[in-house]
């Protein structure tokens, strides 16, 4: 196209005034010879201060860009050019299309912002929306959604914040672009904080503001606010009408948000929203699941410990782990002035200098608090810091690290009485929840009964140790008789203890020591035992020479000669009143262990060295409707599911031959004939000696949990079903996509070349250019849905084989010869190992990868590129390193995105889609890809792929 004669007639003239774009002529020598009224306009003068002025002296800025290039191109040539610009001085995006007229240029632009920033913003939307289905928890959904909206908006920096459990506050789940201090500063804040962020929660939309603004209205944000900001944006993550959290995001200029941005910041935090409800649920779930499983652990743990001592310290680390702190205490109580003792401490790793701290809590403080109301205390960091019962760590507080929350609950003895308290600090995530709450206190409860069990326990042995010092501490009274069975002479150790005289025992006077009731018995069967030379043993009561009487046990065992005759009588007296005590001491606390066994929500029994259970607790009958004879040893195989039987009493069998821990699921039949699943764990208990005396066990009901597991299972089935149904629908697209694209194309380039070889040389140079232009053009188009159709089929059909590298490399230069010996490029590779994958695909990764290398090279550069490999276990790691051009850091991720072009088509041709179809090959076997580049240096982009498999011998 040529703009006729020098000067426009009237009729062109009015034309072009009329456009609503931008139009202008110069001459030969670059003076203005006409400018539309839009133009000047631009410009900020009129068309008169232009005409007859030399373009370069009134826009100096414009020399050494793009834009002169284009137009000495246009003067010097003669050739149309049309070429899309980003103008820095209006913060827009034009196209521009140059003509030659006459002896110099006519130029009309046309603003493409619109088009340019919604292309931009629909890309990284559907890129969002893919990645995000990908993220499993919600600091990867918010990671996720900041890296890909940020660069979107021009944002510098981003945040995503939840509502805490309690509702009145928001924390942080992830920021990004903020220096660590400034992201550190929002970690967390109450709701009433006025602030953007807080507002677009309360009132469920969003704020946009300037920074003339921001502080005039929020003067809390003072210091939160990073000098860089200057407008900032805030967005409520709404689902189902209520808000999960919120999105804010800073900008260093200060601008408006027209309504393009304003829309994509809302869809891009539902899109969040959505994703990061998602997530929550699921790790909810997972995290009530595993807490269900840590409670039922923890209670066998802690029934398994043998002293006080270790029972307080498996209550204290099974308490942190289930619940998820940085520091457990438990404090038994001491006096009448709720002092309590640090019994046993659990720390993480933050406060291992504290392992040491000999600090005791006194009566007037917080643990005090709960021990005499006797209900439990929850406190977030802010609360616990202005309680006026908290007493913090006095002169050793500034070492402390700061506590985020607190929550402890009382031990209740089975009198109620308060025995001391269990207490967690510093959450490993967040605030402490009402639902932590309530495991702690069914933990709690389980554990005040074992600390009473345990210290009657202690007492017992206590008891057990003061009767064997006084054993040892005193003599056996030994006795010996003739044949007749009568004492004849003296009996030094009898008469020391009974204080008879040797006179008095004789014969059997001995008798008148024994109590009055006994001596039927003892007479009894001492002439049994007389008449058949067997054994006698024999427990009676005793007097002592002080008048109280004693528990002996008498044995007397009968010496015969070689005649088989009784020679004499041997006997002995041991003194076991204090064993009898401690005897029925222990009876009634196993009485006082088995009713409190009988309390907790799971059945539980104990059986005998052998497996042959003996006790139930009442929580199996009440739910089996079995009485304790038809349970008796083995009487439990009738309320298992028949089906699981034979399997469970295999294993049960070999863990209990073998006196190793057991644990299994399977089916019991409750009393109205319902099969729920429970999950049974079962502990050998042994003795001071290393022998084993009896198993412990529990069932614990997991019926809901399973059903639990298994719709989430049916979920996640049906989110895989409808995801694999949308890539089946997407593929059919794709198909049906490229055959009706290509159908016309075809059409159109089956003309054009006709056209082409028709006309060639009959019509103007334009003309040719034309049509050379719109060859060109279908050429693209072709490659373009190729491409797209290739990166759909991806995984799609793969031959997995082993596969030799180094062929498929020598394959690849052998495609690329061309393009190798136009440039001069030289490639070359270390040992490449054989990997497992698809032949084609990998074919397919390396000629992308290395043609790239090839093509993105500064002028005059020869390229070299060298690919190398490294087996890592069982994966290959390789390494194409090139010489080329390079890529800013920022752009790393967005690389690998579909359609992501860094550079005009004019520089560099190509579709956008290479690199993507790269990432999702490698990802489809199993690896990842990421990049390492300098600007002007080169690049390198590293992928794996797994190793081959080697051929057993």
């Amino acid at each position: 196209m040529t703009i006729p004669g020098p000067l426009l007639n009237p009729d062109a003239h009015h034309l072009l005034d009329s456009l609503a774009d931008p139009f202008f002529v110069v001459d030969g020598e670059w003076r203005y010879t006409y400018v539309n009224a839009h133009a000047a306009g631009i410009m900020g003068v009129t068309p008169p201060d232009l005409l007859g002025k030399v373009l370069w002296e009134c826009f100096p800025e414009a020399l050494d860009t793009r834009l002169e290039e284009e137009y000495r191109r246009v003067m010097t040539a003669r050739e149309v050019r049309q070429f899309e610009l980003h103008y820095p001085a209006l913060q827009v995006w034009v196209e521009v299309k140059a003509f030659p007229h006459e002896g110099g240029i006519a130029v009309h632009f046309r603003d493409i912002t619109a088009r340019r920033l919604a292309d931009e913003r629909r890309e990284a939307l559907l890129a969002v929306t893919l990645d995000l289905a990908r993220a499993s928890t919600e600091r990867e959904v918010a990671a996720t959604a900041l890296l890909a909206g940020l660069p979107v908006l021009g944002a510098y920096g981003g945040t995503v914040l939840r509502v805490t459990g309690q509702g009145d506050g928001l924390e942080l789940v992830h920021s990004h672009g903020y220096a660590d201090g400034r992201s550190q500063s929002w970690h967390h804040f109450p709701m009433s904080t006025p602030l953007p962020i807080t507002d677009a929660v309360r009132n469920l939309q969003a704020v946009f503001m300037r920074e003339r603004d921001l502080l005039a209205r929020y003067p809390a944000l003072g210091p939160q606010k990073s000098d860089r900001t200057r407008a900032l944006a805030a967005l409520p993550l709404i689902v189902d009408g209520r808000a999960l959290g919120a999105l804010a995001l800073s900008f260093d200029t200060d601008r408006t948000f027209n309504q393009a941005e304003r829309d994509f910041a809302v869809s891009l935090a539902g899109q969040l929203a959505q994703a990061l409800a998602r997530a929550s649920l699921q790790e909810t779930q997972a995290r009530s699941a595993q807490r269900l499983r840590g409670l039922a652990a923890a209670a066998l743990n802690i029934n398994a410990a043998r002293t006080l001592d270790e029972t307080l310290d498996v209550i204290t680390e099974q308490a942190r782990a289930v619940i998820g702190a940085h520091q457990a205490v438990v404090s038994l109580s001491v006096g009448d002035d709720w002092a309590q003792a640090i019994n046993a401490v659990s720390l993480s790793d933050k406060y291992a200098a504290w392992r040491e701290y000999q600090g005791a809590p006194d009566g007037s403080g917080l643990y005090a608090r709960v021990c005499r109301l006797n209900t439990p205390l929850r406190l977030t960091r802010a609360e616990l810091e202005a309680h006026p019962a908290w007493q913090s760590f006095g002169a050793d507080a500034d070492r402390h690290p700061p506590m985020r929350g607190w929550l402890a609950v009382p031990l209740v003895g089975r009198g109620g009485q308060n025995i001391g308290l269990i207490q967690l600090s510093d959450k490993t995530e967040g605030d402490f929840t009402a639902e932590d709450e309530s495991i702690l206190v069914q933990l709690a409860q389980l554990a005040a009964g074992s600390v009473e069990n345990a210290r009657a326990v202690q007492s017992v042995r206590d008891s057990e140790a003061r009767y064997r010092s006084l054993v040892e501490a005193s003599s056996q009274m030994v006795w010996t008789t003739p044949p007749s069975g009568e004492f004849e002479g003296d009996q030094p150790a009898w008469r020391n203890f009974t204080g008879q005289t040797t006179g008095e025992l004789q014969g059997r006077g001995w008798l008148q020591a024994v109590h009055l009731d006994d001596r039927p018995q003892v007479l009894r069967e001492w002439n049994r035992a007389h008449a058949a030379k067997t054994l006698y043993q024999v427990e009676y009561r005793l007097r002592r020479a002080d008048g109280e009487y004693r528990h002996m046990l008498v044995r007397v065992v009968p010496v015969k000669g070689e005649d088989g005759e009784v020679r004499e009588w041997v006997g002995t007296h041991t003194d076991i009143t204090e064993r009898k005590a401690a005897q029925a001491a222990l009876q009634e606390r196993d009485a006082e262990l088995r009713a409190m066994i009988d309390t907790i929500p799971q059945l539980a029994w104990m059986a005998d060295p052998q497996g042959w259970i003996y006790w139930y607790n009442q929580r199996w009958y009440d739910y089996t409707g079995t009485t304790f004879e038809q349970m008796q040893g083995w009487g439990w195989r009738d309320v298992h599911h028949p089906g699981h039987i034979g399997r469970v009493l295999e294993d049960v069998s070999a863990k209990w031959a073998a006196g190793q821990p057991w644990e299994g699921t399977f089916l019991l039949r409750s009393r109205d004939g319902e099969y729920r699943w429970f999950l049974t764990r079962a502990i050998p208990l042994w003795d001071e000696r290393g022998e084993l005396v009896r198993w412990f066990g529990t069932n614990t009901d997991i019926t809901d949990e399973r059903h639990l597991n298994e719709t989430l299972e049916a979920r996640v089935a049906e989110r895989t079903e409808q995801l694999l149904r949308s890539n089946r629908e997407l593929e059919q697209f794709a198909y049906v996509a490229s055959h009706d694209l290509k159908a016309p194309l075809r059409t159109v380039a089956s003309y054009v070349q006709l056209l082409q070889r028709k006309y060639r040389g009959q019509l103007d140079d334009q003309a040719d250019r034309y049509i050379a232009f719109t060859v060109d053009a279908v050429e693209r188009m072709n490659v373009l849905i190729d491409d797209v159709l290739a990166y759909s089929r991806v995984g799609r059909e793969m031959r997995v084989s082993n596969v030799n590298t180094g062929r498929v490399l020598r394959e690849v230069l052998e495609n690329l010869e061309d393009a190798l010996q136009e440039r001069g490029a030289r490639v070359t590779s270390g040992d490449l190992p054989s990997v497992r994958g698809d032949e084609t695909q990998l074919r397919q990764v390396l000629q992308n990868l290395i043609g790239n290398a090839i093509k993105f090279q500064p002028a005059g550069r020869i390229p070299e590129v060298h690919l190398s490999a490294e087996v890592r276990g069982d994966v290959v790691q390789f390494t194409l390193r090139d010489n080329g051009i390079g890529i800013a850091a920022q752009h790393f991720g967005r690389i690998f995105g579909v359609f992501q072009r860094l550079h005009r088509r004019e520089e560099f041709n190509g579709t956008g889609v290479g690199l993507a179809i790269v990432k999702k090959i490698v990802e489809e076997h199993g690896g990842h890809i990421w990049v390492e580049s300098q600007e002007g240096v080169g690049t390198a982009f590293h992928f794996t792929f797994p190793a081959a498999e080697t051929e057993e011998a």
